[in-house]
């Protein structure tokens, strides 16, 4: 979805994002999240992600580890969601931790968890 917008118009949508993401965090709760839910919130890191990695080529490679990131929790989303069995979660999980790790360290950056 491409909006047209106007000078300054871009300050106020950040900021609408931030007020929805602040409420988002708000409302939510591990026992509350779908796996839509997920979905639709991989969708919009991936946009953002995408905007920003519009300011300079060095912004995008850093940004290029957002797809990864989020494809790993809607991963583990839908792997819960079908009561996916321990040990075929886990590795799955490590298999996507271990390509986040690595996306991560092309880029010269760590994982904090």
């Amino acid at each position: 979805m491409k909006l047209t917008t106007g000078p300054g118009r871009v300050e106020a949508l950040a900021e609408e994002a931030v007020v929805a993401a602040c409420t988002l965090a708000d409302a939510a709760d591990p026992s509350r999240w779908s796996a839509g839910a997920v979905e639709d919130v991989d969708a919009a890191l991936e946009v953002l992600a995408g905007a920003l990695a519009q300011l300079e080529p060095e912004c995008a490679e850093i940004l290029s580890v957002v797809p990864v990131a989020a494809a790993a929790v809607v991963e583990r989303a839908h792997q819960a969601a079908a009561g996916a069995s321990e040990s075929a979660g886990g590795r799955a999980t490590t298999v996507t931790s271990a390509a986040l790790r690595q996306a991560l360290a092309a880029r010269g950056l760590s994982q904090s968890t």
